[in-house]
């Protein structure tokens, strides 16, 4: 069934999100991860930070100056506005997106609310930060799409995700542990070439890899949605 909630639909409807947002997904990368470019190129960003984990932030040590601290928290809420932007149009590209759907400062609450339950999650032992990572994972959807509030999204999205939690974290395994080999292994490669090039090359492919775990919130959340039906209206 094409909206089978397994692992080959999920990576399949992750394809297709990309695809069909290509546009806006290249101008992501482009944007975020030539600024990150930059900012490595000239010493403003750290080039350890450029790790290929689906994350992001500033990184704030004795080495910082008050001209990096800048810029990284520059491109820090540019990354934050950039992520909420391509959600809309990665949902846009779906025929998601209910009417303007949610604002950006609910996508900005329940974002924090979700890093800080997977921090408290990891921080206390491992498996309840996966756990809160996978029953979470379509509340980008939630939230930019259907303009659920911060905590509404989290819950709608455990809710929806019930029963399909394996499907999840191993298609999430599989993008994960391939983008790394890929893309790490084509930043180490052009490292070799030139040190310049390599850091521009891995800036770049750190973003895209940004932008493939929103795609892979927005397909979990259009299968989950299609497999429960109106979920959120029950909880509205």
């Amino acid at each position: 069934m094409e909206n089978r909630v397994d692992v080959g639909n999920i990576l399949s409807r992750l394809f297709r999100v990309v695809g069909d947002a290509n546009v806006p997904t290249m101008l992501y990368t482009l944007v975020i991860g030539g600024l990150s470019g930059a900012g490595a190129v000239f010493g403003l960003v750290d080039a350890n930070a450029l790790d290929y984990d689906f994350g992001g932030g500033m990184i704030v040590d004795e080495t910082t100056t008050f001209a990096s601290g800048l810029f990284q928290l520059a491109v820090l809420v540019l990354g934050v506005v950039g992520t909420w932007w391509l959600l809309r149009e990665q949902l846009r590209s779906q025929g998601r997106l209910r009417g303007e759907g949610g604002g950006f400062w609910t996508f900005l609450g329940m974002s924090i609310l979700a890093v800080l339950g997977m921090i408290v999650g990891f921080i206390l032992l491992i498996v309840p930060g996966i756990i809160l990572l996978v029953r979470w994972s379509a509340a980008n959807g939630f939230a930019v799409s259907r303009g659920l509030g911060a905590v509404e999204s989290l819950k709608v999205s455990w809710e929806a995700t019930r029963g399909h939690s394996w499907s999840i974290f191993f298609a999430g395994l599989v993008l994960t542990l391939g983008a790394s080999i890929v893309f790490g292994g084509a930043a180490l490669a052009m490292i070799a070439v030139n040190d310049t090039l390599g850091l521009i090359v891995a800036s770049l492919l750190d973003a895209f890899s940004n932008a493939l775990s929103f795609a892979f919130s927005v397909a979990v959340f259009v299968l989950v949605h299609d497999d429960r039906g109106e979920t959120a209206d029950v909880f509205a």
